[in-house]
């Protein structure tokens, strides 16, 4: 589930049941629905809560299998380009049934095996 506002943005889209509906039905990836504020019927987005700054800004060398922490850096860098909106999409949308589930399963495993619930919320889920 890589955009977790993707909820607050069908609920400004759609309106409130197309979030209700996604929601049951992603209740447990634990995908908030929050509504968008709005000023005299004018949506206004909220503000971000993701942040992807280090594909942005890092200049240091970019290939896995050097060392450890060239490792790291290169496997942050490559899932914050995976996490672009055209990109994602494209890739979403050509994947197979079984792709998908694998994916989705194994993101989740990752996130259970390393992750103590208290910074799954705050970290994942990104509630206050």
């Amino acid at each position: 589930m890589a955009a977790m506002s993707l909820p607050g943005l069908v609920w400004g889209l759609t309106g409130r049941r197309a979030c209700i509906r996604l929601n049951r039905r992603s209740r447990q990836a634990g995908i908030p629905c929050a509504a968008p504020k709005r000023r005299k019927g004018v949506y206004i987005p909220q503000m971000a809560r993701h942040s992807h700054l280090f594909v942005e800004t890092f200049k240091g060398f970019v290939g896995f299998g050097l060392d450890r922490p060239t490792d790291e850096n290169t496997l942050i860098y490559y899932l914050q380009k995976f996490s672009d909106d055209d990109l994602i999409r494209t890739l979403v949308a050509r994947m197979t049934d079984k792709e998908m589930l694998a994916l989705f399963d194994h993101l989740g495993a990752l996130l259970k095996r390393h992750l103590a619930e208290e910074e799954y919320h705050r970290l994942f889920l990104k509630e206050d």
